[in-house]
């Protein structure tokens, strides 16, 4: 019987970059609202749920939806892995794809009002100009950074365009809800899903993880 490697190596790549992730409550593109003006202004514009949530409550509150989606695409991950040994549970895998669709919903929500804010709200010009003078190849090189994806990072802060950042993040989430739509009709059809859409699944969701996570190291390092 054939079984299907499909996450090995990417839960050493988790357990290797993600170590220092729960190390902190607070990783995922936190302290980014110290670059705008006011990051906690009146609400003039947005959904009635997050009218009166400031740009740091949105970005936990995303933060805290992908960290959920994260966790059932890893249970995912988990059971399509042992499959050929297991057994196919429908129910139950049809459970954690509903349950990580929620909350990546959710997620794309938060930062979806996180972007009508912040483009709402004016550049702390301070922290601005801190952010375009920053040693990011010193930073990623004395930090061990992956230079791919802090590459990305560097694109964005050193040009002073955190909202920007932000979009970038809110289209990894849009990705991801493709390829777990895409995972939910294979699961409701009584298909287990591709390999290659696994790993599509699995490397979006790391990319997007350590893009979030760098961008609040180098706000930290400001």
């Amino acid at each position: 019987m054939k079984v299907r490697h499909i996450v090995s190596t990417f839960l050493i790549i988790v357990l290797f970059f993600g170590s220092g992730f729960y190390v902190h409550a607070r990783l995922v593109a936190n302290h980014s609202e110290g670059a705008f003006d006011d990051p906690n202004p009146p609400q003039t514009a947005g959904a009635y749920p997050t009218a009166s949530l400031t740009i740091r409550e949105l970005i936990i509150k995303g933060a805290g939806a992908f960290l959920k989606a994260q966790a059932d695409i890893n249970s995912l991950s988990e059971k399509v892995e042992l499959s050929d040994l297991d057994g196919v549970y429908w129910a139950v895998i049809q459970g954690v794809v509903n349950a990580a669709l929620e909350n990546m919903y959710q997620a794309r929500y938060y930062y979806r009002e996180l972007e009508i804010k912040a483009n709402q709200t004016p550049y702390n010009f301070n922290v601005i100009i801190k952010l375009i003078y920053f040693h990011y190849d010193c930073f990623q090189y004395e930090n061990g950074l992956i230079k791919d994806v802090f590459s990305e990072v560097k694109g964005y802060l050193s040009n002073g365009d955190i909202r920007g950042a932000y979009s970038h993040i809110s289209a990894y989430f849009d990705t991801l809800i493709y390829i777990l739509e895409v995972i939910k009709k294979d699961v409701d059809a009584g298909t287990i899903p591709a390999n290659a859409v696994m790993w599509e699944l699995n490397q979006t969701g790391a990319k997007v993880h350590m893009f979030g996570q760098y961008i609040a190291r180098v706000f930290e390092a400001l």
